[in-house]
């Protein structure tokens, strides 16, 4: 594991020997970037460079301050720097730069990409969760005219998340980021993409999700797999939450990271 000091940059982790790719990560909502880590040493152990990114308003040094004001503008600017940086270890390495994120993470990249098609090369995508087909009734937030910087408490568990909760305001940033998505018709995401959701998901729609890839024509780059959380971790935490062994199962995560690698090391026909 290494540390760079950069407001969007955490650290990462280098394989032992040979990069296949570098790999940009990106946590969710009101999740530190060290929740990432697990799959993070996943992909280093097979042979990828990984660097963690880390959203304003995500930062444990500062619990409860700046999730309160963040706006989309800082997550966007956020994925800028950290899309630079690793897209320049990827040029130094002669190596394609691949994108992973939970959540949060995806739609930040997602709208990023759609409003700067051009400006950094992406060769995959691997989405766990993503914040694009959202339950309906997640959306009430958006609505609330008031309070604003108002945390909302969560049930998540204590150690998996960067704040008390999340606020009014990051809510509706998020959505915010939802809009602008769909008012560009996601025409720059036709790139390949492995979605993984989490059956029973309480905040991800698996039948939205795959309305979303139909209407926008990427059924061609995108495809979907499901995850089923053992008994035991469904008791250890939400089902929107398996980024860990102990959050999905340990013969489940490892299936899980098999296919992630197997999606990775299939070189792109052109």
């Amino acid at each position: 594991m290494w540390t760079q000091k950069n407001s969007s940059v955490m650290g990462g982790v280098t394989p032992r020997s040979g990069i296949k790719s570098v790999v940009l990560v990106g946590h969710g909502l009101n999740n530190p970037p060290r929740v990432m880590f697990e799959i993070g040493e996943s992909l280093a152990a097979q042979g990828h460079e990984v660097i963690y990114l880390e959203f304003k308003g995500h930062d444990e040094s500062k619990p409860d301050r700046e999730i309160r004001i963040v706006s989309k503008e800082d997550w966007l600017r956020n994925m800028g720097e950290a899309l630079a940086f690793a897209s320049a270890r990827a040029k130094a390495n002669k190596v394609p730069l691949n994108y992973l994120a939970f959540s949060l993470g995806c739609l930040v990249f997602e709208t990023y990409q759609n409003l700067n098609p051009d400006k950094f090369k992406v060769a995959k995508r691997v989405y766990l969760a993503p914040a694009l087909g959202i339950n309906g009734y997640s959306y009430l937030v958006k609505y609330i005219p008031f309070g604003k910087s108002w945390i909302m408490p969560t049930q998540n568990r204590k150690d998996v998340i960067a704040n008390s909760g999340s606020s009014i305001q990051a809510y509706q940033e998020l959505f915010r980021l939802l809009d602008d998505l769909k008012a560009l018709k996601m025409k720059a995401s036709k790139i390949p993409t492995k979605l993984i959701l989490s059956k029973g998901d309480e905040l991800i729609s698996v039948k939205k999700t795959n309305e979303l890839i139909k209407r926008y024509g990427l059924g061609g780059q995108w495809t979907v797999e499901t995850v089923s959380k053992s008994k035991e971790a469904r008791d250890y935490s939400f089902n929107h939450f398996f980024l860990t062994k102990l959050a999905l199962g340990e013969d489940e995560f490892n299936s899980m990271m098999s296919s992630v690698q197997n999606f990775l090391d299939v070189k792109i026909s052109h």
